[in-house]
């Protein structure tokens, strides 16, 4: 009697004890969760410079960690870095600081690793260069000598201007055809009159759908060019009459909608109906002449000199600010909400970082903070890898103590009748019942977090990555309910260990996606 009260008496103490930790640990992380919505964060430039003293014009970043930058000084000096470390370290991929060779210019990136960039010439076009692999460049033809701008929307087909003239290849620059000659018949004035524009920038939000915005001295104002089949035909409008010329101005659209563009005279405007209506943003301002990209759907900026004008929601509304950077800004890269980076002269490369109020980096410099970018669909999917291997786990050991006894050969496999269509089998239930409702959990947070990657998270610093992720997260995420349903209805040791193999698959695609869906390396 005396020993079942003591028995019973340890299973009290037991229980008390058990439930202090979780309250402690129910505490515990309703604190940190306090604390990582009250942490204030703060936005920096920090010097990541290259050691030698060239003018440096050109910067992009196909992740927050790899990148490259080009440059030269004047008609010498021509260089190509590349960083896979963020600029802690530069390796010369071509070129020499003091050699005689030509300027690189205009770094152009499809992807992570199909690129170009151009090289200046002694007289007529200039060299275009082409990597396919992210590491070699090779000479794949010529841009014209006097381009404002080229895109590619593919490893061959791009287009570019030549003053009035839109010219396109379909060879990676070893042929360029006219497209589109910019004289249109226009109204002034309710008078009617054939006006010339000039072409300076491009964009394309797709592979098909594609725009150009430019100006004119005959009739002045933006003129506004769309494309629907990359860049093959163009049609072109003088979308507002008067002094807001498009000559030198920059485009950028987020999807085949909703663009932006920063004109000459420092005003943005924006359009969300495909590029037919513009309207001025009230009190957003722009440095002339600054480039417009945007990292996603909702954080984009323009950069120029020591001016950073910078939205975060989506462009309805803009920000201004001078950034005490040593020397002006030839060209910035957005790889992520969260990262950027900012070229100029005298070999200055500054990269933009999101830090703790608290963190303390010497000779920083203070810039704005843009939001946070969450890596929860990478964190989940690695969850999701974690909770696979304890079933993996708890499977075997199932079949090792079941042996083959958990088969067909009873009753045991056989789902009862008037069971859900989606019911447990009884095999999985007494072997992995827990495992498998943890993993269904982990998999029910996977979907709700991948329509925000889609949209508010989508990368729009690569063309077809952006596309090709925010496609096949939805058709991985698919993929991979799918699995765990077959998985779950397994009646057998065999059928469950086959089920489960096609599960591990689908969960490699899935995190190869959600990888590069965060910029995270695999």
């Amino acid at each position: 009697m005396n020993a079942d009260k003591g028995a019973a008496m340890q299973r009290v103490i037991y229980r008390v004890m058990v439930t202090a930790i979780l309250i402690t640990l129910s505490a515990w992380r309703m604190a940190v969760s306090q604390q990582s919505k009250t942490t204030a964060y703060k936005g920096i430039m920090q010097s990541v410079s290259y050691s030698e003293d060239v003018e440096l014009n050109g910067v992009y970043f196909v992740t927050v960690d790899e990148g490259w930058v080009s440059g030269g000084n004047g008609i010498s000096a021509g260089i190509l870095l590349h960083t896979t470390d963020a600029g802690a370290h530069w390796t010369v991929a071509m070129g020499d600081p003091a050699g005689s060779q030509r300027p690189f210019y205009n770094l152009r990136f499809v992807d992570q690793t199909t690129g170009f960039v151009a090289q200046g010439t002694a007289a007529g076009d200039h060299s275009l260069l082409r990597t396919t692999d992210g590491q070699t460049w090779r000479v794949t033809g010529t841009v014209p000598q006097h381009h404002p701008d080229y895109r590619f929307v593919s490893a061959t087909v791009g287009v570019a201007s030549t003053g009035k003239t839109i010219v396109r290849t379909t060879n990676a620059g070893r042929a360029w055809t006219p497209v589109f000659d910019c004289a249109l018949k226009v109204q002034v004035d309710g008078l009617t009159r054939t006006a010339t524009c000039e072409i300076s920038s491009f964009a394309f939000p797709s592979p098909n759908v594609g725009y150009a915005i430019g100006g004119s001295f005959d009739a002045r104002g933006l003129y506004v060019m769309k494309t629907e089949d990359g860049g093959a035909t163009w049609s072109g409008t003088l979308a507002i009459p008067g002094d807001d010329d498009g000559r030198e101005g920059h485009v950028f659209f987020v999807d085949e909608r909703n663009g932006y563009a920063c004109l000459a005279n420092g005003k943005i405007f924006g359009t969300d109906d495909g590029g037919q209506t513009w309207n001025g943003l009230p009190g957003a301002t722009c440095e002339g002449k600054a480039p417009i990209l945007f990292a996603d759907p909702e954080v984009g900026w323009a950069v120029r000199y020591t001016s950073l004008t910078w939205t975060t929601e989506g462009g309805r509304r803009w920000v201004s600010r001078n950034i005490a950077l040593p020397a002006p800004v030839r060209s910035f890269s957005l790889p992520r909400r969260d990262r950027a980076y900012v070229v100029g002269d005298h070999g200055m490369v500054y990269r933009y970082d999101v830090v703790p109020v608290a963190t303390m980096i010497a000779q920083a410099i203070a810039a704005p903070p843009m939001p946070g970018f969450s890596t929860a669909l990478a964190d989940r999917a690695t969850d999701f890898a974690r909770e696979v291997a304890a079933l993996d786990t708890s499977l075997g050991n199932a079949s090792a103590s079941n042996g083959a006894a958990s088969g067909a050969s009873n009753n045991s496999g056989v789902v009862a009748a008037g069971a859900p269509a989606d019911a447990v089998a009884p095999f999985l239930a007494s072997c992995c019942g827990k495992r498998l409702g943890s993993l269904e959990l982990v998999l029910k947070a996977v979907g709700g977090i991948v329509p925000e990657y889609t949209s508010k998270f989508k990368n729009l610093n690569l063309l077809t990555l952006g596309l090709r992720t925010a496609g096949a997260l939805p058709e991985r995420a698919d993929s991979l309910r799918a699995a765990i349903k077959v998985f779950r209805s397994s009646r057998d040791r065999t059928a469950a260990e086959q089920a489960l193999a096609t599960v591990k698959s689908a969960l490699a695609a899935f995190r190869a996606v959600a990888d590069t869906a965060v910029q995270k390396t695999p």
